[in-house]
């Protein structure tokens, strides 16, 4: 019953991932798989307790994995135009991004005032978080975004735009990649390039996220 339960709760968050567009079919399915199986007690608040610790603990991995990963591509390629690209964005943002300063501001002074150390943070996140998103288009648009020959195409890609062929059908774009069949359409109708969005795989945060809240589990902390 208890995995029963944990396989909703993750079913859902699983689905909202996926469409939300986190990460990909497989990323989505490995989360609701886990949710049938992290389940620690037979006490439903337990587990409840349990599942939410899994989530926040992903979430945190996920990010620092991301950061991380987003760097080491940015210094493995270095390439000069995402500084052009995040100008952009942000001269593309900028009535978001002063927004969010102005709203830090106001939100900082009653904090001042309460003297709560810890209540610095939402300031801080309302202030960078139009930045950060500016930030993470312009990463996207420099390092995730590829032209590749069409005989390199492998099922799941996702192709950034719409592909018409000469039949007279469209592929089109989507979150959940081309299919086989859509590849072989491609090849017949001879169209040589294709531009495709790669992605940071989360399998490695799943691994970590699952070492970590086992490890919770062991010491006590959950």
């Amino acid at each position: 019953m208890q995995g029963l339960i944990g396989l909703g709760i993750f079913l859902v968050l699983g689905n909202l991932f996926y469409y939300g567009r986190v990460f990909g079919g497989g990323d989505a399915k490995l989360m609701i798989g886990l949710g049938a199986i992290i389940g620690i007690s037979s006490d439903t608040m337990t587990n409840l307790k349990g599942y939410l610790a899994f989530i926040i603990t992903f979430l945190i991995i996920g990010a620092v994995y991301g950061i991380i990963a987003s760097i080491v591509i940015m210094i493995k390629e270095k390439k000069k135009s995402m500084k052009k690209e995040l100008r952009k964005e942000i001269r593309k943002n900028k009535n978001l991004v002063i927004t969010g300063i102005i709203m830090g501001i106001i939100i900082l002074v009653p904090i001042i005032i309460i003297k709560e150390t810890i209540l610095y943070l939402i300031p801080l996140l309302i202030i960078i978080t139009p930045v950060l998103l500016s930030w993470a288009v312009a990463y996207e648009r420099t390092y995730m975004i590829k032209t590749i020959i069409t005989k390199e195409l492998q099922p799941g890609d996702v192709i950034t735009k719409n592909i018409k062929i000469k039949s007279g059908k469209t592929i089109k774009a989507s979150f959940e990649g081309i299919t086989k069949k859509e590849i072989m359409m491609i090849k017949k109708a001879r169209i040589k390039n294709v531009e495709i969005k790669n992605g940071i795989p989360f399998t490695l945060t799943f691994l970590l996220t699952i070492i970590s809240y086992y490890y919770l589990i062991s010491s006590g902390r959950i």
